[in-house]
């Protein structure tokens, strides 16, 4: 697969001083769907990859469609191939943000809301910072990692099964917790300073603009994880509109380069690794060399491990069980190798 870095993207979180307290940015959207009806049996989805700062690379490799379409006609995109079953796009570089729609008309002429309606598998590399935590605590740092992603959305269905959902649907998936500005601190000069929320340590520019238009750094700052106060000179001048833009987590820089494997895992890169959906639920499958033992955490979208595995390799085409309370919802997995001394 072509593999692209980021173009350096932003998190930005923005408040205004006459609202005086709460501010958020929306969801830090990692992915999102959109299903519509759009009458006359026209069903359209939209996938999107936005712009993400914590993801140096993100791919959607394949979807898979599991609901009868009945379908008269299908647009799909044009670097996209396959049939009405799965789609795969293995030239496009899908340099983020990224949108893909896919529409069809169905002989049904009614839809229903569903919890899977298809699935996407993805392809994922985190910048070079800390991205999931083991149930024992230590932090691991995470190379290549892939998932599957099982859709709520619209699809056609007959009269009788219709359930008055409203004809637009989407759905957001989040892999990294906002940050929050949860107070403006002021004085007799005006504003000296955010209290804010950090949900990781990080490194950070507050930065001011008189029409959300055109921003202007005022000061930077860094802080541990937790609810912190910044205090600067003041900031009124530079407002009236503020916002935090992280640039860097738990020590590392959000950039362009190439993750690393900074943490110092004894892994080497694993290849080929994907979760497939079969007629006996999901499996694990990834490229591997014989007697080798291989470390497999099983990941949901809140970034915490919910099982941890170390499988010695059979052959160099390993197949590994999902369990099965992970056969459902958001799921992701990171596969590495381990040295002999790490086992």
């Amino acid at each position: 697969m072509t593999k692209v870095s980021l173009h350096k993207a932003k998190l930005w979180l923005v408040l205004l001083t006459m609202l005086f307290s709460m501010g958020k940015l929306r969801a830090n959207t990692f992915y999102e769907l959109e299903s519509t009806y759009q009458g006359d049996g026209w069903f359209q989805y939209k996938l999107r990859l936005p712009v993400d700062p914590f993801w140096a690379e993100a791919y959607i490799t394949s979807l898979t469609f599991w609901f009868s379409l009945a379908a008269e006609q299908v647009v799909t995109p044009a670097s996209w191939s396959g049939s009405t079953g799965g789609y795969l796009d293995p030239n496009d570089p899908q340099i983020r943000p990224v949108e893909y729609v896919f529409r069809f008309r169905s002989s049904y002429r009614h839809f229903k809301l569903a919890s899977r309606g298809f699935s996407t598998h993805l392809y994922l590399r985190p910048q070079v910072w800390h991205f999931y935590k083991t149930p024992e605590g230590p932090t691991v740092y995470a190379q290549d990692f892939f998932g599957i992603i099982d859709h709520e959305c619209l699809i056609p269905c007959l009269p009788w099964e219709a359930d008055g959902s409203a004809p637009r649907h989407t759905m957001r998936l989040s892999l990294v917790p906002d940050v929050k500005i949860l107070q403006l601190i002021r004085d007799s000069s005006g504003v000296s300073g955010l209290k804010y929320y950090l949900p990781y340590d990080a490194s950070f520019l507050v930065e001011g603009s008189q029409n959300l238009t055109n921003w202007h750094a005022l000061a930077s700052g860094s802080a541990v994880a937790g609810t912190n106060q910044f205090n600067s000179v003041n900031l009124t001048s530079g407002g009236p509109f503020y916002r935090i833009q992280v640039v860097g987590v738990n020590g590392h820089t959000l950039s362009s380069a190439s993750p690393v494997n900074a943490g110092g895992l004894k892994s080497k890169p694993v290849n080929g690794v994907k979760i497939l959906t079969t007629p006996a639920g999901r499996v694990l499958t990834f490229s591997s060399i014989k007697s080798q033992s291989y470390q497999i955490d099983f990941i949901n979208a809140q970034r915490a491990v919910l099982k941890s595995f170390t499988y010695q390799a059979q052959s160099e085409e390993s197949t590994f069980p999902v369990p099965q309370e992970l056969q459902t919802g958001p799921l992701f997995v990171a596969v590495r190798a381990l040295s002999s001394d790490s086992q």
